[in-house]
């Protein structure tokens, strides 16, 4: 009786591993699955013999509202739950499974190790032509109006930068730097941004984030290549404070969509931003992260002309990895970011300058007595936008109190108590 029972179960386990061949045997046979790192998801490729049995394996998937479906091929698909279970009828109608299911065979195998990764944006820069030489990013840039070579300059290291990031060569830092156009409405600023990437790497460009939510955000640093904030203006200071802290991020530390724990995920995103507001940035202390780009009223970015982006790509390959050209900024390129930068600063928000060139007195600590005038003479030199006007002194005025500074009263007007930065 012991035997019958070992030989029972020495079948069943027989009959498992068959079905489980089976199984392999027909996934090897008609498809082919990788794991996009860069979107997440998995996808899947039809290996049919014909047109009809092409048709008859996978059925054609309802429209999804507008989400981008398929990967950098249009013959790899994203394997969503309505593709998953074309397969899995696939498998019943060839009699795949027996009177058991394929079902869980085949779940297990499309979630574990055997499925490989792919990482769609080094799969292109590593299979690039070689470059022939021409300066593709200048010329990329030129079709922005208005800019100096200093600011072309700048945006070469930012594009080279971003490049560096999409391949995980800095693992220390974020791409912290971010081009903002400026210019009236129409003038092509974010035609501009959406056409950085080729065709078939669109699907990782976002013209939108929701900063309100903190989950979404940081899945935006993981699953794009690059992120443009449209109508940057509009953000305030709070959430130009939780941009910055997002440019300094190198990982984001979420749960990926199989996952039942958080994972440490790598940031591929870079950022631009556009706006019709000329005065956008809001926190002088961070201003360093922001290149402004002043496009002139009447004039138009060259948005017609064909961009060559194997070329585009290849040069800025070819400069990071031959020619190792840095794809930081220098001391002093952040300083002159930052004075370049003073024209665009909001002048509404006196605290925020303030704050930036004057600080209160600490306890026991020696200040000096300021009156208005003295103060806008401080603030204009690192502010030249700001007007000097009997408004402009008395809006100082009422931000120097809710600062909480001294006051007293002298012949030449209101002083308050305060130390220079």
């Amino acid at each position: 009786m012991e035997n019958l029972k070992t030989l029972s179960s020495s079948d069943k386990m027989t009959n498992e591993i068959s079905a489980l061949s089976l199984v392999e045997s027909f996934l090897d046979e008609y498809y082919l699955f990788r794991r996009n790192v860069l979107s997440g998801k998995t996808e899947y490729f039809t290996l049919s013999k014909n047109e009809d049995e092409a048709e008859e394996a996978v059925e054609e998937e309802p429209e999804t509202g507008g989400e981008e479906e398929e990967s950098s091929d249009s013959t790899w698909k994203v394997l969503t739950p309505e593709a998953f279970n074309s397969i899995v009828r696939h498998a019943k109608r060839l009699g795949v499974g027996g009177k058991k299911s394929p079902r869980q065979d085949i779940e297990e195998f499309v979630r574990s190790e055997e499925v490989p990764e792919f990482d769609p944006i080094r799969e292109y820069l590593e299979n690039l032509p070689e470059w022939d030489g021409k300066n593709h990013v200048a010329e990329l840039f030129g079709r922005i109006p208005g800019l100096t070579s200093e600011q072309l300059g700048w945006c070469a290291t930012w594009l080279r930068s971003s490049v560096a990031h999409w391949l995980q060569m800095d693992m220390f830092h974020g791409n912290e730097t971010t081009p903002v156009l400026i210019g009236k409405q129409g003038c092509g600023k974010s035609t501009f941004a959406y056409r950085l990437l080729p065709d078939h790497l669109r699907q990782y460009f976002l013209d939108h984030i929701n900063f309100a939510n903190k989950f979404d955000s940081e899945m935006a640093l993981t699953h794009n290549l690059f992120v443009n904030i449209d109508e940057f203006a509009n953000m305030g200071p709070s959430q130009q404070g939780k941009l910055k802290q997002m440019l300094s991020k190198v990982k984001v530390n979420g749960r990926p969509i199989f996952g039942k724990c958080q994972d440490d995920r790598p940031r591929y995103a870079s950022f631009l931003a556009t706006t019709n507001d000329e005065h956008p940035l809001c926190d002088p202390t961070g201003s360093r992260r922001f290149v402004c780009l002043h496009i002139p009223a009447g004039e138009y970015i060259d948005n017609g002309s064909p961009i060559i982006y194997d070329q585009l790509y290849a040069q800025v390959m070819y400069e990071l990895c031959h020619k190792k050209t840095p794809y930081w900024f220098t001391n002093a390129e952040v300083d002159r970011i930052q004075k370049c930068n003073l024209p665009f600063f909001k002048v509404d928000d006196f605290e925020s300058m303030l704050k930036s060139c004057f600080r209160v007195p600490e306890d026991n600590e020696t200040g000096e007595w300021l009156i208005c005038s003295d103060v806008f003479e401080v603030l204009h030199e690192r502010f030249p936008m700001l007007i000097s006007n009997l408004s402009t002194k008395i809006r100082i005025g009422q931000s120097l109190k809710l600062l909480g500074c001294k006051m007293k009263h002298t012949k030449k007007g209101q002083a308050y108590l305060l130390v220079r930065i």
